[in-house]
């Protein structure tokens, strides 16, 4: 059902460092999905300041525009998948290009477009969506009174 581990390398010279990844086990997905849930958020709240939304249809595409509006937040989430380095190893060592291809191994591991879909249709049918942008409108009111 998953691919063979991805191997990514990161850095450059003497300080590059190659990593395999793997797909997340329960006890760490539960984590990287509750990271995943504070991005979300954030998506919400930059939409409802009248910033470009996140199309997650063509999520792949719009990486770039991902790694925008999240900013330090996928740092911690690279720090959490990439073990036995720190957030100031990434930001000193990292290249837009290994970025890209750090989190194209992890979407395709972890199958996250089929997550996201799935999550969609299942949320679709709760009317989950709508009652978080709902909630998000009101939140979005309460900060503006």
């Amino acid at each position: 059902m998953f691919a063979e581990p991805t191997e990514v390398v990161i850095g450059f010279g003497d300080e590059a460092k190659t990593f395999e990844i793997t797909p997340l086990v329960r006890k760490k997905y539960k984590k990287f999905f509750g990271m995943i849930g504070d991005i979300i958020q954030e998506f919400l709240d930059d939409e409802q300041e009248g910033k470009e939304a996140i199309d997650l249809d063509n999520i792949e595409q719009q990486i770039p525009l991902i790694i925008q509006t999240i900013g330090d937040k996928i740092g911690e989430i690279y720090v959490f998948i990439l073990d036995g380095v720190d957030l100031d190893w990434i930001e000193n060592n990292m290249t837009f290009d290994q970025e890209i291809e750090l989190i194209s191994a992890i979407f395709e591991q972890n199958d996250i477009e089929r997550i996201v879909k799935n999550f969609k249709k299942m949320a679709d049918k709760l009317g989950v969506m709508k009652s978080l942008k709902s909630l998000s409108s009101k939140k979005s009111v309460q900060n503006t009174q």
